[in-house]
């Protein structure tokens, strides 16, 4: 998956900071100019005249009266400081090269192109999630209907959220990223629950992990379809009462000893030891074996780290071994879905409410929603 380099985000944080890179990455949205489709809107600052906007995006004058003839003309082509003006409109050249966006010199769109539907950051066309992805894509069938930073940008004054490449949080001052500059006092939007000292401790892995201790194996809520071979979960079938013993292991066979009622114990398919391991500040997984299985944070570990009760916790990328799971229609959380990716559906999490394209991945665009949708994991038009 691509990844923003440091000389990259250092820069973006630099042109951020005095405002040069905002016009570079302008908003996606509608035109009110009937017939016109825009694709991008750039902000006018003061002293700007259209010959400026015009070279500021690489357009001509006429493009730009043309794409904002509802409030603009020939004879009175007068900017209104912070105002946007369309910038991009659906008239943009489809893609030859396999270039996109801002590396292509015509601005070319990768929609129907033969390199693929997404126009990555980098300014290539595909249908990986190198390019539609999370933080990846700028146009296209983007992931999330590009509500997604692709620049390391976020916040009120970007218009867009935090994921994937750039970070899981949107600081005060607008930058992506997942340090507790980001995450802590101040976060604007993301994973902003993270506490300061569940992220020092989940970045140290000084301490041994604590192994879970030996106990009465405690009831939970399980499947009343008793195994009747010996094997559980896997099959839907759980060990309570089975004469093979009532803890069901990681690997999904039935006993009563440690090696199946302590650590990896599957609690939503028999009983498991009462864990010891607890985890004390939110934090578990491998780096120090903690367990969110009655913690104060949550029940379910997330593919990062945390615990929680969300569908980013409990969704894709859940660990079973160190809390529950959602087993059934799993919520996705990186934006892929159907039957190509897992099975997992737009519904239920963070692109709840979006459709599922024949590609495999979520968003509300015609790409997503029309043709080849599969309304099994999610919306439909």
């Amino acid at each position: 998956m691509w990844k923003p380099t440091m000389a990259l985000q250092l820069m973006v944080q630099h042109l951020g900071r005095v405002g040069l890179l905002l016009p570079l990455f302008a908003s996606l949205a509608f035109a009110s100019t009937p017939g016109i489709t825009c694709r991008y809107f750039g902000l006018a600052r003061d002293g700007d005249t259209c010959s400026i906007l015009s070279q500021r995006y690489r357009i001509s004058d006429r493009d730009l009266v043309d794409w904002n003839a509802d409030r603009l003309t020939w004879e009175n082509c007068d900017l209104i400081p912070g105002t946007e003006y369309c910038v991009a409109s659906d008239r943009i050249p489809v893609s030859t090269d396999g270039l996109c966006g801002y590396a292509s010199s015509v601005r070319a769109k990768c929609e129907t192109s033969k390199f693929g539907e997404c126009c990555s950051a980098a300014g290539y066309c595909g249908d990986s999630m190198d390019h539609c992805g999370i933080g990846n894509c700028q146009s296209g069938a983007c992931v999330g209907a590009g509500s997604y930073s692709y620049d390391g940008l976020c916040g009120p004054l970007n218009g867009k959220i935090c994921g994937g490449a750039w970070g899981v949080c949107c600081s005060r001052s607008g930058f992506c990223g997942s340090s507790t500059d980001h995450c802590g006092a101040g976060c604007y939007s993301g994973n902003c629950t993270i506490s300061t000292t569940a992220l020092n401790t989940a970045s140290s892995t000084t301490t041994e992990a604590t192994a879970p201790t030996s106990s009465q194996p405690t009831n939970s809520p399980s499947p009343s379809n008793t195994t009747t071979d010996g094997q559980c979960a896997t099959n839907g079938k759980a060990c309570n009462g089975s004469s093979f013993g009532d803890c069901c292991s990681s690997s999904g066979y039935c006993g009563n000893s440690d090696a199946y009622c302590g650590s990896g114990c599957n609690p939503s398919y028999g009983k498991c030891n009462k864990p010891t391991n607890i985890s004390p500040d939110g934090t578990c997984g491998a780096i120090r074996e903690y367990s969110c299985t009655n913690s104060n944070f949550g029940t379910c570990c997330s593919s990062s780290g945390y615990c929680g009760s969300a569908a980013a916790h409990c969704g894709q990328g859940c660990q079973p071994k160190y809390g529950k799971c959602i087993t059934g229609q799993i919520p996705s959380n990186n934006g892929e879905c159907g039957t190509s990716r897992g099975n997992y559906t737009c519904a239920g999490g963070p692109f709840d409410g979006t459709c599922c394209s024949i590609a495999g991945y979520c968003g509300s665009t015609v790409a997503h929603c029309a043709v080849g949708c599969q309304g099994d994991f999610g919306k439909c038009t």
